[in-house]
């Protein structure tokens, strides 16, 4: 079963996979490389990549010595039907991140690159990730907001909003321009780093920072799940 929240959000990125990954690009002004190799670095053991798309995150921990084995989760099928394709190697299955198909204490550590916006219910996904986490296992998530840096704040929101929507509809088409205003703005409605914690502290995490990254284009939010001691 699968939240019916959900298909909108999987068919929008069934209908934009082919393109997905060059405006992410794009968005990231070609800095996204850089903070998924921030988000999965000293991650060791067994690891859950949420929202995997096209497989790039996740095939990047695959790849990195200490892990052991690595799941790519997304709601859209048509993204891993490219990432068994493009990057093979991981374990690709479809999934809801607020209903994950895995037992309690499964993971070492989650990741989320850019996807965790695009859960309608993301406290229901933080009790699942908590769920699924090993005790002192890693949350590790990477995402856009929007700069409050003076000028610098203003120029990548018109970019943003704007020129995004413009660029998908020169370089693929009408076809994804609707897309791309949605993208846009859910960028724009994100909670700020510190509303975002809150909900992950409510959600039972522990140790959480919120790490903004080249002027703020993004945010690398690492949380823990610390349980208590058993009393005697």
């Amino acid at each position: 079963m699968s939240d019916p929240r959900n298909r909108p959000i999987r068919d929008l990125f069934e209908h934009i996979h082919d393109v997905y990954d060059r405006f992410n690009h794009l968005l990231s002004l070609r800095v996204d490389a850089w903070w998924r190799y921030r988000m999965i670095q000293g991650l060791h053991g067994d690891g859950l990549d949420v929202a995997a798309g096209t497989g790039e995150s996740t095939v990047r921990l695959w790849m990195r010595p200490g892990i052991r084995r690595v799941v790519g989760l997304d709601i859209a099928r048509y993204p891993l039907r490219l990432a068994r394709r493009r990057r093979p190697g991981p374990v690709y299955i479809q999934g809801d991140g607020t209903l994950l198909p895995f037992p309690d204490q499964r993971f070492d550590f989650i990741t989320v690159a850019f996807g965790i916006r695009n859960i309608p219910d993301r406290r229901r996904a933080f009790q699942e990730f908590h769920r699924v986490l090993r005790p002192g296992g890693h949350l590790r998530m990477v995402e856009f907001t929007l700069p409050g840096v003076p000028l610098w704040g203003p120029l990548y929101t018109g970019y943003l909003l704007h020129m995004i929507p413009r660029l998908a509809s020169w370089i693929a088409g009408k076809r994804v321009r609707n897309a791309y205003v949605y993208l846009g703005q859910s960028i724009r409605t994100f909670p700020r780093p510190a509303d975002l914690a809150e909900e992950l502290y409510t959600a039972g995490f522990r140790r959480i920072h919120a790490r903004p990254m080249i002027l703020e284009t993004a945010v690398l939010y690492e949380a823990q799940r610390v349980d208590d001691p058993p009393r005697d």
